[in-house]
C-alpha cells in the first residue's frame, strides 16, 4: 500500500484548516472565513481563467465575482458551512469550472444549475463514489447546454426515475406528473430530434434498445393503481387471498378481485402486518401480474390530464422514450430540478440506487 505524504487536514468544530510554512496548523473561526473563501475562490478563477481583451476580461471577473459571491453565500447559510473544503483540489477543479462557464455565458439559469451541482459537489468531497465522479463532470458539462437542453434532463429524469409518493388514485397521480413537468415542458417544445445526439454525445444520454415510457415505468411503481385484477379462472390460487385482507373486490359482477395495495412496499407492509408473509410470492403475483400494458397506462393518464396528455405528446414525437440519462445526465437534470422548484430536497445520490418516490407538492 503506498504512503501518500498529501493526507487530508482536519480540524475541531466550527474551524477551517490552513497550512502555514514549518508545519503550523492555524484554525480560524467563520467569522472571517466567510471572506477569505471567496477570495480563494476568485483566486482560482483569475489565476486559471484565459486572458481577454480588456472589455472581456472585466467582463468575465465581474461575472465570476457574482457567480461566486451567490455561491459563498448559499453555502454560508448551511448549518455546518463547508467552507475548509475550498482547498480541495478537486474542489477547487470543479469550482473553476462553473465559474468560467458562467463568465462566459452570463446565462442566470445555468449559474443557478452550476451552483447546485457545485453545491452538491461538496457533499461528495471526501469519498470517491460515482455520485462525486458524476457530479464534477456534470460541472465542467453544464456550459455546453442550453435551457431546453437542462429542460429534457429534467423531464428525462422525472418521467424514467422519479414516482409519485402518498397518491391514492388515477387522477392523482396524472395531477402530480403533470405538476411536474411543469416547470419544463416550454423548454421541451423546442427540442429537435438532432438535439437528442448532441446529449448523447456529450455523455447525458444513452440511447436504448427499445422504449422506456412513462407508462411503462409508471406501471412498474405504482402497479395496485394500473391492474385489471384477477379472478378465481384467471389465478389458480386466487383462493389464498380471497377473503383475506390481502385482497378486495374489483369488480362485483365479475367476481374480480385486486391486491389492497398500490406498491410493492405497500404490499410487503400489509403482509407483515397481518402475519401472511407466506403468501408472498402469490400476493406479489396477483399484484404485479395483471398491470395494464405501458399504451394503456399513458391513454389513461392523459385522459385525466390535458396537460400531461400535452407533455407525452411532446416527449413521444421526439423519440426521448428511447433514451436514458446517465448519472452525468442525471445529475444535471437532478440540479435544474432543484434550480426551478426549490422544493424538490430529493437527493443525488437516491437517483443512483433505486427508484425513488417523492411527494406530489408541485402540482
Amino acid at each position: 500500500m503506498r504512503k501518500w505524504l498529501t493526507q487530508r487536514q482536519s480540524s475541531g468544530d466550527k474551524s477551517i484548516n490552513f497550512q502555514a510554512g514549518g508545519g503550523i496548523h492555524l484554525g480560524i473561526g467563520y467569522r472571517d472565513a466567510k471572506d477569505i473563501a471567496r477570495e480563494t475562490a476568485m483566486e482560482v478563477f483569475e489565476k486559471n481563467f484565459t486572458r481577454l481583451a480588456n472589455e472581456a476580461w472585466r467582463t468575465a471577473q465581474l461575472r465570476a465575482g457574482e457567480f461566486t459571491d451567490h455561491f459563498i453565500e448559499g453555502i454560508y447559510g448551511w448549518d455546518d458551512p463547508p467552507l475548509g473544503q475550498l482547498n480541495d483540489p478537486g474542489i477547487q477543479s470543479a469550482l473553476f469550472s462553473a465559474q468560467s462557464g458562467y463568465a462566459k455565458s452570463g446565462d442566470p439559469e445555468l449559474g443557478d444549475v452550476l451552483i447546485e451541482l457545485l453545491s452538491e459537489r461538496l457533499k461528495y468531497s471526501q469519498q470517491r463514489s460515482t455520485a462525486q465522479l458524476a457530479i464534477s463532470k456534470a460541472v465542467e458539462l453544464a456550459e455546453s447546454l442550453s435551457g431546453p437542453h437542462l429542460a429534457l434532463l429534467s423531464c428525462n429524469l422525472l418521467m424514467k426515475q422519479i414516482t409519485p409518493a402518498q397518491v391514492s388514485s388515477v387522477n392523482e397521480v396524472a395531477s402530480a406528473i403533470a405538476g411536474m413537468l411543469r416547470p419544463f415542458t416550454d423548454g421541451i417544445a423546442s427540442i429537435m430530434p438532432s438535439d437528442l445526439d448532441y446529449l448523447a454525445g456529450l455523455g447525458c444520454l444513452i440511447p436504448t434498445m427499445g422504449t422506456l415510457t412513462l407508462g411503462k415505468y409508471t406501471g412498474m411503481n405504482l402497479p395496485g393503481l394500473f391492474n385489471r385484477g384477477f379472478t378465481n379462472k384467471e389465478m389458480i390460487d386466487a383462493h389464498l387471498l380471497i377473503g383475506t385482507p390481502i385482497a378486495k373486490l374489483k369488480e362485483p359482477d365479475e367476481y374480480r378481485y385486486s391486491v389492497n395495495a398500490i406498491t410493492r412496499v405497500d404490499l410487503l407492509n400489509l403482509l407483515e402486518v397481518h402475519g401472511m408473509q407466506d403468501l408472498e410470492e402469490t400476493a406479489m403475483r396477483a399484484l404485479m401480474g395483471p398491470v395494464l400494458t405501458e399504451h394503456e397506462i399513458e391513454k389513461i393518464l392523459s385522459a385525466e390530464s390535458a396537460e400531461l396528455a400535452n407533455s407525452l405528446d411532446l416527449c413521444n414525437a421526439l423519440g426521448i422514450p428511447g433514451y436514458l440519462n446517465t448519472a452525468i445526465g442525471s445529475a444535471i437534470g437532478h440540479a435544474n430540478m432543484r434550480r426551478a422548484v426549490p422544493e424538490f430536497d430529493l437527493p443525488f445520490e437516491s437517483l443512483l440506487k433505486e427508484i425513488p418516490r417523492v411527494r406530489p407538492r408541485f402540482a
